[in-house]
């Protein structure tokens, strides 16, 4: 099966099914922390992290501000924001002077989708502390966040003032350049940001999200500093084997999914898109078995159902093709392709 016959459709139809995987390295959600230019009084212990063990704290000492943040972070990173935001607030109410305090209290609200109260939880403690790079940053990352880009300039460029060394600030100035479609612009800041600061994560992702769509083949060795940083993260991963496979370097993108499998088996996408890049080199045998672990994890997902049929017609298996057509049909009757796929295979065992 050729790739002229069939990659366009798969792709097309990826982006219309797998959206928040396509766009992966197009959104970036800045979750790192800060650098303070303040001196700062001590704040959270590191704690195990055990919600017993937080629990325990809290029932001994109700008023321990510390136990009440780090059982926020702990519910945070549980994504269990009503819990995690009501002990942050405790913990503010039993001291108000703890500014990680603050600054968690705001990434809860904004992943609890109350992002004006977020911005306002910034606006308050920078007047606290009038004089902290660490407020103001997180501050210039919620207005972009919240798509603020003259506010969010203006404070990226206040911190510059105060710091002409820092990373971020240059960072948060090259991701509004590129919202205003200047790539000249955001590719400068970018790579002062990564000048100043060679571990920014987000900056070389973001320099190979520009040059993915401005200048492909600069865009690799951004994508392996991005690695080099993080070389567990297999969201990178994934945007690299996308990478690839824009680039038609499928045995690149075959081996990223792989490797994305081998680190991590139940990222079902993984096999998703292996299993494509397969059947556009005619391995259906092979797909088979992707397609099999996929549809273990994704049960739902007709088209994972409507492949694996593609490849056992193509291999002879032709009642496990109608097998999974009519499946694929039964969870979307409105599937393209579907009903033409079933008589044609009904006409096969027909005949």
């Amino acid at each position: 099966m050729k790739r002229k016959n069939l990659s366009g459709h798969i792709f097309l139809q990826f982006k219309k099914y797998y959206p928040r995987v396509f766009y992966l390295f197009m959104v970036i959600v800045i979750i790192t922390g800060c650098r303070s230019g303040d001196s700062q009084p001590p704040e959270e212990f590191h704690f195990d992290d055990s919600l017993s063990y937080y629990n325990n704290l809290i029932n001994v000492d109700p008023a321990n501000a510390d136990a009440h943040l780090a059982r926020a972070r702990y519910y945070y990173n549980q994504h269990h924001f009503a819990a995690a935001l009501k002990d942050v607030e405790v913990a503010l109410e039993i001291d108000s002077m703890r500014l990680r305090g603050y600054i968690l209290k705001s990434q809860v609200e904004m992943d609890y989708f109350r992002s004006l109260e977020s911005l306002r939880t910034m606006q308050k403690a920078e007047k606290i502390w009038p004089n902290s790079l660490e407020v103001k940053e997180n501050l210039a990352q919620t207005f972009l966040i919240l798509k603020q880009y003259d506010q969010a300039a203006a404070k990226a460029t206040e911190i510059l003032s105060l710091n002409p060394s820092a990373a971020r600030p240059h960072l948060f100035l090259g991701m509004i350049a590129k919202e205003k479609q200047d790539s000249t612009l955001a590719i400068k800041h970018l790579h002062q940001a990564v000048q100043n600061d060679a571990d920014l994560l987000d900056a070389w992702i973001e320099l190979a999200r520009i040059q993915m769509f401005k200048n492909p083949t600069k865009a690799a060795p951004y994508f392996q500093s991005a690695l080099d940083i993080a070389p567990d993260d297999l969201r990178i991963w994934h945007a690299y084997a996308m990478y690839w496979e824009h680039q038609d370097s499928l045995e690149q993108a075959k081996n990223a999914y792989a490797h994305i499998i081998s680190q991590d088996s139940q990222y079902h996408e993984a096999y998703y898109n292996q299993a494509l890049i397969l059947m556009d080199q005619d391995s259906f045998l092979t797909a088979l078995t992707l397609w099999n672990a996929f549809i273990e994890l994704d049960p739902q997902f007709p088209r994972g159902y409507f492949y694996r049929g593609i490849c056992s017609e193509l291999t002879g298996n032709l009642t496990s093709a109608l097998e999974d057509y009519l499946q694929a049909q039964k969870l979307d009757p409105r599937l393209p392709n579907i009903e033409e796929a079933i008589r044609t295979i009904e006409n096969k065992l027909s005949n």
